[in-house]
């Protein structure tokens, strides 16, 4: 179990925060922002709360969305994957 000071507590808010952005920015249909934004915050995530922590999962989520929103072919699945 990771040991949660004040950085913790500061990574889970960030991350609370950064996942509210992402649904208000797809459910705006600002989907090219919300990629952008995503690709930055989930690294800072994973390093926080691990690949398969559910903020980070959550997080991933949004990106797939927002990857598959902006047009499905086989590269933007392979990008929603990779993340």
């Amino acid at each position: 179990m990771r040991y949660c000071n004040a950085t913790c507590q500061q990574d889970q808010q960030y991350v609370r925060c950064a996942i509210d952005l992402a649904k208000a920015l797809n459910t705006l249909e600002n989907y090219a922002e919300s990629i952008v934004f995503l690709r930055e915050v989930i690294p800072s995530s994973i390093a926080a709360f691990g690949r398969d922590g559910m903020s980070t999962l959550k997080l991933r989520y949004w990106l797939a969305d927002a990857l598959l929103h902006v047009g499905t072919n086989k590269a933007t699945i392979r990008q929603a994957i990779e993340v």
